[in-house]
């Protein structure tokens, strides 16, 4: 006997000896894991001499006496050698992965050999995750370690410091299927109605050109008759399909657990049961529950694949439908946010059923099976519960319609709410400069109010789901019990374990049944409204430009356009400037290559020259996003020169010129437009008059008619030529009588039981019903600090933090915050009393349970600690991600015309495929990482589990078991009428928009006197618009101060400043809604006041045709031109009784006349008040009492016009003989 521990005990350290050795081995540059091969020949040698030992030992009643500690002793080195032998069989099969292994499936190397420094090693950046991995490594997911371990030390900082994604789930691959899958179902749909007819080639394969089938995605009848869930269903429905398997096999697995909990407690109840029956109880408990948490595991893996691949398909989709829809029809239909909000919200509905599809058939199924393994345990007293649960159904029928009706309406709210946000978010700096963060802050909150008027709807049916699903398995235990022992019947343990068991696998598929079907109904209101989107019809351009009669979205009787050269497309620089969120050089070059040469001759021409030399970084400054830290005259030409470098052979230029002064309106006219593209074909729209004797021919319109030579037709050709072009987007009991039959401890026990039902059903309706009231108060509060903060956030935060970003919080956060924290919680806190009320019963039962938990609780700490850093990485990341794919998305809206002028379209869809695929990744391994501790802790419940039930059998064995903007709180009290007066003095400001940007301002000192109208001019970049951006503080000053009537603003509050200022600003920003609305949207005047504005503003004729105050003005106002947009907003300032006057180069988009009429309206109605007017034309400000020149943020004139122009060195004087040359 001695000698055989003595044996045992020396082959035990043996294997840790061995064990030891290859942890040093696995350290080491040589890497290897499982020792040299001729050691698994000696292993495999005594196993079955270990194997028949273990058997002996087991079935001798000797052993396990603990009288006899040396036999036990024997025993227990025994088994531990068995178990080490185990552990080494299977690092053998499925040795450790080290990050080396990795660097050699990277997609540049093809070789495998090792690397001869240890830290060699690749960036995991560069490895494809998964493919290639082991059968055992793919299944315990070892492939991911090498990510874990870089995650845990803090590696993963980037995007491209993570795995890629495995070949078959790259975007390209994806959307190459999807799009194969699309033209057979279109096909499909052709052959089924009889159309054999081959399909014509495409035009340009006829003219001479070659367009990649990938790039005409759906056309004609494919968006017309084919069904988005068809091609969903072609692309991935066999693999998903084939998915339900493993989902049948767990179900299966699932259930022989309270079987075999059954033997188990039978063989509990028998006194001199073999200990080999209740050992094989327990290797059944350990084999059902491994093979069921494994394959749950694969199923929940293989699901978020598919779903992964589905949501790349539908994002390209609706990206690339988005590129080639019919302007008309996508204004007709939906607005920027609705847009916005398929790609976002309706997205992950559709993609959230996924993971609810297999339920639908998965839940009936294993309903039938608990209740016939519940008529084999209490017979026919199972009737009594599930009668109850049948009765449940319709009631949760019911339920679910209303929680759809609620969704849709839900849905609709939420539309209009991202759709105001977004306007808001474009036109933040006129609200700042008027004041109107109040009002628009009350209209978000009543789009949110009635958002979350249904929304409480929603969250309040749920808790009746809650509450009765939840209270349910009480209830029908209690119900059955009592109907079983009023049958006659004695309760058992083994019923009671056995039907407790059954009864909670029974109510699992009944509780998850409205989760199911709310998920199906969201995702069908999703997919229908990305289907209503996906129908409209694409923009033909082969039919628009046509030798015959034209179709467009503008409804136009006929007529004939030609245009040589269309599929090149045009060079446009639009009106209104679109300008990326990137560098400069980016902006300009647009996706082609760089030419040294000819980008410095389009950077001159385009007068960007002096521009570059003061931004930090040069060309490779990075400008925010439509380039807001850009002057309007820099936007201009930034834009103007992107549409030089594309060479085209056709130029459409949009009034170019009105956005700048006069020295670089005759550079831009004479280098650029008469220069640089003197042998292009040159369509301009401009209202500078003195340059129409430049062109070849002038055209002149009146209300759409050709009536004589002039200088206005131009704006009308190139709507007619460039209308197909620019979309006008708008960018969720039984009474128990006979208690006499029972013994009085049954009485006791039922009835103990049933006041814990009791109880359990009242703290369930309390925890669904609080729930719901929390859920609701966090989504009202989380949104209204988040809308306060926003607004009240500097103009430099906007500056600097892309619109889809700030509006992924206000739709896809949001939802996270309304729905997912909420329900997540709920779970979070129902397993973690679920938990603790289990472990309080089984240490009561099972006191040897406790000696386990401190090892079990270590081994958790350290799994959950070495995933946590990796998990919150991973997270961040695919946060960081999203938000590139939405902005990206928005620009793109934003941005149509341009993109399809230039033919663009192609390279927009691959970086938003780049963009996708870079949060495809992310997600992915975020999924992956979750899978992977979730194979550990089902794991950890497997010990647990065979732990438990070896105890049991052990002790049977021996007869032992029974950014912002902060309010100022000192304000110094200002009179109402202040300031009275209107003097306007700077003293020294200094400002600069960012550190390490160039002061905008250096030192500015200057004083405008009460009621004297001061024209500021200067070339674009000079701080003219930043002097207005100062005084009404929508950037503070670094230095200096500046003073209203004496009183320093800074000491102001906002509110008050700004409501005592009035501005045209620069960029004519109008809001979705009516006339009346975006002139006066607090109500604070009469109509008649409104249209007497208008008169003065010679915008009546305008807006009496187009449907009076009533009107509505469209999405930023897209149903004026840009000058009547202009117009409006001095409508605007007319309306506000101010002492001060801030204009910035408000006429530049009218002509001539009409600027005449509004400079004469402006000196009449402001006669007595301070005005000051940045302009580019110099004579609107010749009868100015005082002019000021700004250069490089600084003053250097600042006197009456007429003393200027009799001083030979003035930059005044010199822009006064320019004009008149």
């Amino acid at each position: 006997m001695y000698l055989d521990v003595l044996a045992d005990g020396c082959a035990v350290l043996a294997w840790l000896v061995h064990f030891r050795a290859l942890l040093v081995l696995q350290r080491s540059i040589y890497r290897r894991t499982s020792g040299p091969s001729v050691l698994l020949l000696l292993v495999i040698l005594p196993i079955p001499n270990l194997v028949v030992s273990l058997l002996a030992y087991t079935q001798d009643a000797i052993y396990p006496d603990l009288a006899k500690p040396l036999r036990v002793a024997r025993l227990v080195l025994a088994a531990t050698r068995g178990l080490s032998l185990l552990v080494y069989l299977l690092a053998f099969a499925a040795p450790c992965v080290g990050e080396w292994s990795y660097a050699s499936m990277s997609v540049n190397d093809a070789d495998s050999s090792l690397p001869l420094l240890e830290s060699s090693y690749q960036d995991t950046g560069e490895v494809v995750a998964e493919d290639g991995s082991s059968f055992i490594s793919r299944l315990m997911y070892l492939w991911l370690n090498p990510l874990l371990k870089r995650g845990r030390r803090g590696e993963l900082e980037r995007p491209c410091d993570v795995y890629l994604l495995p070949r078959r789930l790259r975007t390209s691959a994806v959307r190459r299927h999807f799009l194969r899958c699309w033209k057979d179902c279109q096909q499909g749909a052709e052959t089924q109605r009889g159309n054999t007819t081959p399909r014509p080639a495409n035009r340009n394969l006829q003219n001479g050109t070659w367009t990649s089938p990938l790039q005409e995605e759906l056309s004609g009848i494919a968006v017309e008759e084919v069904g988005l869930l068809k091609v969903l269903h072609k692309a991935f429905g066999l693999r998903y399909y084939l998915l339900g398997v493993l989902k049948l096999a767990g179900n299966m697995l699932s259930f022989a657990g309270p079987l075999l909990l059954s033997s188990l407690v039978h063989y509990m109840e028998e006194e001199g049961a073999p200990i080999s029956r209740g050992a094989w109880c327990a290797t059944g408990l350990f084999f059902s529950t491994f093979f069921s948490a494994l394959i749950r595991n694969i199923f929940a893996f293989e699901v978020s694949k598919v779903s992964l691949s589905a949501r790349a398909a539908l994002i390209s989709t609706i990206y690339g439908k988005a590129l080639r829809v019919s302007g008309g029809g996508l204004a007709a239909r939906f607005t920027l946010g609705e847009v916005v909000n398929f790609m976002t919200t309706d997205t992950d509905h559709v993609i959230n059923f996924f993971n609810s599809f297999h339920e639908v058939w998965s839940v009936p199924f294993q309903f039938s099976i608990a209740l016939y393994l519940l008529y084999l345990q209490v017979g026919v007293a199972f009737l009594g519960g599930v009668c109850v649960a049948l009765l449940l159904v319709p009631l949760n029928k019911v339920l679910a319609l209303k929680i759809m009706e609620n969704n849709k309406h839900m849905l609709t709210h939420k539309d209009s709410r991202v759709k105001l946000m977004t306007e808001v978010l474009f036109g933040i700096r006129v609200i700042k400069f008027y004041n109107w963060e109040a009002y628009f802050a009350q209209k978000i909150a009543d789009c949110r109010r009635q958002e979350l008027s249904h929304l409480k709807a929603i969250k309040y049916l749920d808790a009746v789901c809650v509450y009765t699903w939840g209270s349910l398995p009480i209830v029908i235990s209690i119900i059955t019990f009592v109907t079983y022992v009023l049958l006659g019947h004695e309760l058992t343990a083994a019923k009671v374990f056995t039907t407790l068991s059954l009864v909670g696998m029974l109510i699992l598929p009944l509780s998850s049944f409205p989760w199911v079907l709310n998920a199906t109904l969201e995702a069908k209101v999703s997919l229908d409204r990305i289907q209503r989107f996906l129908k409209l019809p694409n923009q033909d351009l082969d039919a628009y430009f046509s030798h015959g009669r034209f179709i467009t979205s503008l409804c136009r009787r006929g007529g004939d356009l030609y245009v040589q050269g269309r599929e090149d497309g045009f060079g446009l620089a639009a009106q209104e400037p679109w300008i990326q969120h990137a560098t400069v050089r980016d902006n300009i070059l647009f996706g082609r290559d760089y030419n040294s040469s000819f980008y410095q001759a389009v950077v001159e021409a385009c007068a960007l020259t002096d521009d570059l030399n003061i931004l930090p970084n040069g060309d490779r400054t990075e400008v925010g996003e439509n380039g807001v830290t850009l002057s309007g005259g820099q936007k201009a030409r930034l834009a103007l020169a992107r549409a030089v470098y594309m060479e085209k052979d056709i130029f459409l230029l949009d009034d170019p010129l009105g956005a700048v002064d006069t020295d670089v309106a005759h550079h831009l006219m004479e280098r650029c437009i008469m220069g640089i593209l003197r042998r292009k074909t040159r369509i301009l729209c401009t209202h500078r008059i003195e340059f129409v004797d430049k062109a070849d021919v002038v055209i002149l319109m009146d209300n759409g008619t050709i009536i004589k030579t002039g200088s206005e037709l131009c704006n009308c050709i190139l709507k007619c030529v460039f209308s197909p072009l620019i979309p006008r987007c708008s960018v969720n009991i039984m009474e128990t009588t006979a208690f006499a039959n029972m013994t009085s401890e049954v009485k006791f026990y039922l009835t103990v039981y049933g006041s814990i039902a009791g109880a359990n059903t009242v703290f369930t309706a309390f925890r669904a019903f609080l729930f719901a009231y929390g859920g609701i108060r966090a989504a009202t509060v989380v949104h209204n600090r988040l809308l306060d903060t926003v607004l009240k956030a500097t103009v430099t935060f906007f500056d600097t933090t892309p619109l889809g970003r700030i509006l992924n919080r206000f739709s896809s956060d949001l939802y996270s915050v309304d729905d997912t924290l909420p329900f997540f919680l709920n779970i979070l806190l129902a397993n973690i009393f679920g938990l603790l009320g289990m472990l309080v019963v089984m240490s009561y039962g099972l006191p040897w349970f406790l000696v386990s938990l401190l090892p079990l609780g270590l081994l958790y700490h350290c799994t959950q600690s070495f995933y946590r850093h990796t998990s919150r990485d991973l997270k961040r990341l695919c946060s960081l991600t999203l938000s590139p794919v939405y902005s990206h998305f928005s620009e793109t809206l934003s941005g149509l015309g341009t993109i399809r002028a230039s033919s663009s379209a192609s390279r927009f869809e691959e970086e938003n495929e780049r963009r996708l695929e870079q949060n495809q990744r992310c997600l992915f391994l975020s999924n992956a990482a979750m899978q992977w501790l979730d194979i550990r802790l089902q794991m950890i419940g497997v010990i647990v589990v065979t732990g438990i039930s070896v105890i049991a059998v052990i002790q049977h064995q021996f007869k032992s078991i029974d950014p912002g903007e902060q309010p100022v709180s000192m304000c110094p009290i200002v009179p109402t009428s202040w300031p009275e007066q209107g003097w306007v003095e700077f003293r020294g400001a200094v400002l600069s928009y960012r550190e390490g940007l160039p002061n905008a301002l250096d030192g500015v000192s200057l004083v405008v006197r009460p009621g004297e109208k001061v024209g500021v001019v200067g070339r674009t970049g000079s701080g003219k618009s930043t002097l207005f951006l100062a005084l009404f503080r929508m950037v503070e000053l670094n230095q200096g101060q500046i003073l209203l009537d004496g009183v320093d603003t800074s000491q102001v509050g906002l509110a008050q400043l700004r409501s005592k200022l009035a501005i045209i600003p620069q960029d004519p920003f109008l809001f979705s809604g009516t006339v009346r609305e975006n002139l006066d949207p607090c109500g604070c005047h009469s109509d008649l006041r409104l249209l007497e504005a208008l008169e003065h503003c010679h915008l009546s004729p305008v807006i009496n045709r187009i449907g009076g105050l009533g009107a509505e003005v469209g999405e930023r106002g897209k149903s004026l031109s840009l000058g009547q947009r202009q117009l409006l907003c001095l409508a605007r300032a007319l309306l506000t009784e101010a002492n001060i006057l801030c204009i910035d180069e408000a006429t530049a988009s009218v002509d001539q006349k009409t600027d005449k009429l509004l400079q004469q309206t402006i000196r009449e109605k402001f006669q007595d008040k301070t005005v000051l007017t940045i302009a580019h034309r110099i004579n609107t400000i010749m009868d100015s009492d005082r002019v000021l020149v700004m250069r490089s943020g600084k003053v250097v004139e600042f006197d009456t016009p007429a003393d200027l122009c009799q001083r030979d060195d003035s930059i005044f004087c010199k822009l006064v003989g320019g004009r008149r040359e």
